[in-house]
């Protein structure tokens, strides 16, 4: 009886120490990423302000772009207009001079224009 309860008392005191050697290595680790997370957070601040700077030239970047764009859009669309106007007028003279007096369809296509 004596045997076994010597046993069970080394059993038990191994378990306890294989316990505390991973509580060590738990701790041990749990150090070593708080220390990388840290250098990673650093880092990161580093990179915040020229991410920063890139998004502000994007920015602006896109805004000129805009600018650009409207610009020209009024310089083609202002041409195209007047062209489209004056073939309009000339269509309408062939029409005329071909066909001789203004048909009633026509007249209301000139009363009211398709958009």
């Amino acid at each position: 009886m004596e045997t076994l309860l010597v046993v069970a008392v080394s059993l038990i005191t191994l378990a306890i120490i294989i316990q505390a050697g991973v509580l060590v290595a738990m701790y041990l680790m749990g150090r070593s990423l708080a220390e990388n997370v840290n250098d990673l957070m650093n880092d990161s601040r580093k990179l915040i302000p020229p991410l920063e700077s890139v998004a502000n030239n994007l920015k602006a970047a896109s805004e000129d772009l805009l600018d650009v764009e409207k610009t020209a859009r009024r310089a083609v669309m202002r041409p195209v207009r007047q062209w489209s106007a004056v073939a309009a007028g000339v269509a309408a003279g062939l029409r005329t001079l071909f066909h001789g007096k203004i048909s009633p369809e026509s007249q209301n296509e000139r009363k009211h224009p398709a958009a």
